[in-house]
């Protein structure tokens, strides 16, 4: 898929410049300062959310499993936050939208999880509305870029077996998602018809997320919670791990820590002897209070691993 946006866009620049080669008629001059005049639009998104085509093919739909240790979802605008999918299916408008250019390639374009769920899985979900999902409508972007990656490796079945998880499929998965569009001017974004600015320094952006309600530990339970309960709604058997260290793309594969296994929410065994991700207290540990919420992503160099890897319908 990647090829074929990279070759769309070769192809697109060649023609733009075949044009400015040859003579131009005066509605082709006025129609490339319109183009040159257009503005971008970023909106980035993270937490556990699955990505598939809708049945208006002009937009997308990004669904999340609506459960306890989650935070409602949120969009971040120009002057806080507003909650999406609450009560009701949400849908953003991107106001002045037009088609834009392919233009992300290579490793800045998101490299998600393609998951081939069962026919009608996406539209059961839909029908359902906010009953186990939150579900949020956009238009369908320009293309899809990669906002922050790490390693991770996604494989079935389930096993504590480092000969067999080294089968697994590891890439350096997005976490973070952009999606790109462009505009002619940036005159904001709707939620449910109520209008909002544009957040960021170029005043062009807008931010999805939702939080885990839990304790960060380092063999990022919240995380791998998070992505069974994504694929528990997506009726799908598939596993992610993530390793214990920060490894980057030009370096040596990850190092998996296999005394995260027994614990790992994901463990179809249920084992015993685990201590709960939500705990209302924790005295040995004053610093981190039971109620801290904390964000889905990457957190750098020696810190725990907030990872989540997103999951693309095929």
């Amino acid at each position: 898929m990647r090829c074929q946006y990279l070759l769309l866009f070769v192809l697109l620049i060649l023609l733009l410049a075949a044009c400015r080669g040859g003579q131009s008629s005066p509605q082709k001059e006025v129609e490339a300062q319109a183009v040159a005049k257009n503005q971008e639009v970023w909106v980035s998104v993270e937490g556990p959310w699955a990505y598939a085509e809708d049945s208006d093919k002009s937009k997308i739909v990004l669904i999340a499993p609506r459960v306890a240790d989650h935070t409602a979802p949120f969009a971040q605008h120009a002057y806080g936050e507003a909650h999406l999918a609450e009560k009701m299916p949400s849908e953003i408008e991107i106001l002045n939208r037009v088609d834009g250019i392919k233009s992300c390639s290579g490793t800045d374009c998101a490299l998600p999880y393609d998951a081939a769920v069962k026919v009608g899985t996406v539209d059961r979900l839909k029908h359902l509305g906010t009953t186990g999902s939150y579900i949020v409508r956009l238009p369908r972007p320009d293309d899809y870029w990669n906002g922050v990656s790490f390693e991770s490796r996604v494989g079935t079945p389930w096993t504590e077996v480092p000969a067999e998880r080294d089968k697994w499929d590891r890439h350096f998965y997005t976490i973070k998602m952009l999606l790109h569009y462009t505009v002619t001017k940036l005159d904001g974004f709707k939620i449910d018809h109520s209008l909002y600015g544009f957040q960021g320094v170029r005043h062009n952006e807008i931010a999805i997320a939702m939080t885990p309600n839990g304790r960060v530990d380092c063999c990022d339970r919240p995380s791998r919670k998070a992505f069974k309960d994504l694929v528990d709604m997506l009726g799908l058997e598939v596993y992610a791990d993530f390793p214990s260290n920060d490894p980057m793309p030009s370096s040596a594969s990850g190092k998996y820590d296999p005394a995260c296994w027994k614990c790992d929410p994901q463990n179809p065994n249920h084992p015993s002897g685990c201590t709960s991700l939500l705990r209302k207290s924790d005295p040995q540990d004053p610093k981190h209070p039971a109620d801290r919420t904390f964000s889905i992503q990457h957190n750098g160099s020696g810190a725990c691993r907030k990872a989540i890897v997103h999951i693309l319908e095929k």
